[in-house]
């Protein structure tokens, strides 16, 4: 009873690989909860060792984080969007790199949408400034010695990586990747994944009873 355990065959590799897209993805839902119209976009990326994921993470903070954000200028500022996120997600698999935007009332799906495809594009086309790259790469610092602040942070991220990519020693090097992304990795980046062929958009719209699920207070 007390005895050692044998060790058993490595159990054969989970298979997460997906097919290449057909084309672009739409679907219009109807959610009684739901007070406002959200629009969400999602594009298909890289697994977060991916050496492109990097790129990816600069280019989260550059077109979506804090008050000069790219997306809050172009959508929120101008009364497009009430509110607008974008990010890179990391996955052990294939990831994503998703928008969410809420509409206000009586808004235009179809002008956020716009508004959102013409920072992408402007991007793709005139890559990013060096003061956008330059507060991308404090913040990066920042977030790093944040994540590291304390000891459960320090096992989640050791744990992690072990797990995701069997590279414990990883989180050593994160940084250094992060700070190692040019202006060109970032247009390069958006360049290749961001796509209308390849993204997956979905607009989920209030009830006609304005999302309280029925006429009763």
């Amino acid at each position: 009873y007390f005895g050692s355990i044998p060790s058993q065959p490595q159990p054969p590799k989970v298979d997460v690989s997906e097919p290449t897209p057909a084309g672009e993805q739409r679907k219009s839902l109807i959610d009684p909860l739901a007070r406002l119209t959200r629009i969400d976009i999602a594009y298909k990326t890289v697994a977060g060792d991916d050496p492109d994921y990097y790129a990816l993470n600069v280019l989260s903070t550059i077109i979506s984080r804090g008050r000069n954000s790219r997306l809050r200028s172009a959508l929120v500022e101008k009364g497009i969007a009430l509110n607008v996120q974008g990010g890179q997600q990391e996955s052990r698999g294939p990831g994503l790199f998703s928008f969410g935007i809420t509409v206000p009332p009586g808004g235009d799906t179809a002008a956020a949408e716009k508004a959102l495809d013409e920072v992408i594009a402007k991007i793709q086309q005139d890559g990013v400034s060096n003061e956008e790259m330059n507060a991308a790469q404090v913040s990066a610092r920042a977030g790093s010695f944040m994540r590291m602040g304390t000891a459960l942070a320090r096992a989640n991220a050791l744990s992690q990586d072990a797990v995701f990519y069997n590279d414990p020693g990883r989180v050593n090097t994160l940084l250094e990747r992060l700070q190692s992304v040019t202006s060109s990795d970032v247009q390069r980046a958006a360049k290749k994944y961001f796509s209308k062929n390849s993204r997956v958009v979905v607009i989920t719209e209030p009830a006609d009873d304005g999302g309280f699920g029925g006429s009763n207070p």
